[in-house]
């Protein structure tokens, strides 16, 4: 079983691989040599537990994702091998390869995913690192949420909107102002979500304002 090393991030590796016939990807979390070795081991199992019950989470209670999500294959102390999302780049390479094009194109793109993220809180679910590298979009349009190894089940207000202000923190290392794009994230988000979306978007803004305080501080 040959593993083709494609990434290497600051937690996890990440290899193709042809696993029974499937074209699988395989995520693993290797040691942390600055960590203490009992502390590594706990946050890697926790945060491999972490994934593959997001995953499960999305494939038996979100009617949209259910399908698009990866399929596990084997799971260990510190690795998952699940199906590959193929034909897909992700959201950021996504925006910047639209926004000199089209900004209705990124319009939709911001307006999608927040029905993606609607899915994954609506499933009682928070993500724990939203970030535009943490979507995959495919050829064919679908949005794959990914990378659940922060991930935990809440349903606070608190939890979501905190997510939120994840994601509209990593849109800053794009270069440009995505103040109206995310926005329209923002209210497709509240629509999808219903009743608790307006208290959401308002704890949001106090999020915000705490994000403020705490930059001000240093």
């Amino acid at each position: 079983m040959a593993a083709e090393l494609v990434q290497q991030g600051a937690e996890a590796r990440i290899y193709f691989l042809d696993y029974v016939g499937f074209p699988a990807v395989r995520k693993e979390r290797f040691i942390k040599t600055y960590r203490h070795p009992q502390l590594d081991e706990r946050l890697t199992k926790s945060r491999v537990r972490a994934e593959v019950k997001a995953i499960h989470c999305l494939k038996t209670k979100s009617a949209l994702l259910s399908k698009s999500m990866p399929t596990i294959l084997g799971v260990s102390n510190n690795d998952i091998i699940m199906t590959r999302i193929e034909n897909a780049s992700t959201f950021q390479e996504n925006i910047l390869s639209e926004i000199t094009k089209s900004n209705d194109r990124v319009e939709q793109l911001f307006d999608q995913v927040g029905v993606v993220i609607s899915e994954i809180h609506k499933s009682g679910l928070i993500h724990g690192d939203l970030t535009t590298s943490n979507f995959m979009i495919k050829d064919d349009g679908t949005i794959v949420p990914i990378d659940f190894g922060l991930s935990s089940f809440s349903s606070s207000i608190e939890d979501q909107a905190v997510d939120l202000y994840v994601l509209e923190r990593s849109l800053l290392t794009l270069g440009f102002d995505t103040s109206h794009f995310f926005a329209i994230l923002l209210a497709r988000y509240e629509k999808e979500m219903g009743k608790p979306g307006l208290s959401i978007i308002k704890k949001l803004d106090e999020v915000r304002a705490r994000g403020r305080k705490r930059d001000m501080v240093g």
